[in-house]
């Protein structure tokens, strides 16, 4: 039977398919993301993706079209992933040709796709990548890429290419062996750090912390952070880049500092407030939430304390009695208009401070490190990663890999 094709309609689709990959893939840490969110975003992406699929080659000039004028990551996933489910050589020798121009985006929305397929599937290309990546050095990239995101383990060696005469290379090697903690190659990872390429030495770096959590990379994850703050631009999409950067390492220095080390203030001091914040959240040590107290009565920042205030001790934000329904203070005539996406804390509720404070400050909570308020057990870890938001979800992920080598690192996007 015919179908008639209403081409604005899958234009739509493809449109619609991008904004819903971009939801899941911007959002992996977000602190609004639950887990029924989660799997919304990721129910209609497959109706949009459905929609495509349906309409055969209409759909797909849709997708490529936006991709060929765009050429973003998410317009990658979509194209890559239509032209890989299909088989069609065709489509890919046309995404191939954006891609040797348009790199970095092009790989992140190609491996992201082939992390997508069924696994079985995923293999079978995974097998064909490895054979192209012979002869070429984006081929063996993109093969390292998609065998981490999907999560699965190459057969190869990779001493070899942790060494590699490509910094891209080992940058991505670096970022396989983090991601799938392959223990085998620890070492190598760690003698990486004194690599003379910055990309690789922070890759390495990030391997490690998931690697080994309890090993002591506190130091560097400073140093890294401090050389990140002094170089980063102020605008377009490279600040976008850097900020979000600066937030992953923050992150990762809040896990991984051991309760008490009196290091942690002199990381804090370097710290501009937001990042500051976000460091004693993942931290997860009680004592720290007088500090979280004050940024609270501090307009700027007012809602990201109260976030991390809760995500030390577990207090709800929901109940009516702890939130405002907007700021205290209001703009007057002489600021500047401003828009809806320039608020970095969109959709964090505003605190009532006082009693935020007062219902903080009763809790019993036990020592540190805590997440939503309880010591970050396999049992309490398992559960958030099956009910939290995506900003706790990643917390739990690194406490369980901190509590067990053998397990592989859970990939929060999924």
């Amino acid at each position: 039977m015919d179908i008639n094709i209403i081409t604005p309609l899958i234009q739509q689709h493809a449109k619609d398919a991008v904004f819903y990959w971009q939801q899941i893939n911007t959002g992996c840490y977000s602190p609004l993301i639950t887990t029924q969110k989660r799997y919304h975003f990721h129910r209609q992406l497959n109706a949009h993706l459905d929609g495509l699929r349906a309409a055969g080659p209409v759909g797909w000039e849709a997708a490529f079209k936006n991709y060929a004028r765009w050429k973003t990551e998410a317009e990658a996933f979509v194209c890559w992933l239509l032209a890989l489910e299909q088989n069609d050589k065709s489509y890919v020798t046309q995404l191939q040709k954006i891609t040797t121009r348009n790199t970095e985006p092009s790989l992140r929305g190609m491996t992201d796709a082939l992390a997508w397929l069924p696994e079985s599937q995923a293999r079978l290309i995974l097998t064909q990548w490895h054979e192209e990546s012979t002869s070429d050095a984006l081929m063996l990239e993109a093969w390292l890429r998609a065998s981490a995101e999907a999560g699965i383990t190459p057969q190869d060696d990779m001493h070899p290419l942790l060494t590699h005469t490509n910094p891209r290379i080992r940058t991505t090697s670096c970022e396989l062996v983090g991601k799938l903690r392959l223990h085998t190659y620890q070492q190598a990872i760690a003698d990486m750090l004194s690599d003379n390429v910055p990309d690789v030495r922070e890759e390495a770096l990030m391997a490690l912390a998931w690697l080994l959590p309890r090993t002591d990379i506190v130091d560097k994850l400073h140093d890294l952070l401090l050389f990140h703050l002094q170089n980063a631009p102020q605008r377009g999409l490279a600040a976008v880049i850097s900020r979000r950067k600066q937030e992953y390492i923050s992150r990762m220095i809040g896990l991984c500092i051991p309760q008490g080390d009196p290091r942690l203030q002199t990381i804090l001091d370097i710290m501009p407030e937001r990042l500051r914040l976000l460091t004693l959240a993942y931290h997860g040590d009680p004592e720290q939430l007088p500090v979280l107290y004050q940024a609270m009565k501090k307009e700027h920042t007012a809602r990201l304390a109260f976030w991390a205030i809760g995500f030390i001790s577990g207090l709800d934000m929901t109940l009516p009695e702890r939130c405002i329904q907007e700021s205290v203070t209001t703009k007057n005539d002489e600021q500047p208009l401003s828009f809806k996406s320039d608020d970095v804390d969109i959709g964090i509720v505003w605190p009532n401070t006082p009693v935020v404070i007062a219902d903080a400050s009763a809790l019993n909570l036990s020592a540190g490190p805590l997440v939503l308020g309880k010591t970050p057990s396999v049992v309490w870890c398992s559960e958030l990663l099956s009910t939290a938001t995506q900003a706790v979800r990643f917390a739990a992920s690194w406490h369980l890999a901190a509590g067990n080598a053998t397990i592989q690192r859970i990939n929060i996007r999924k």
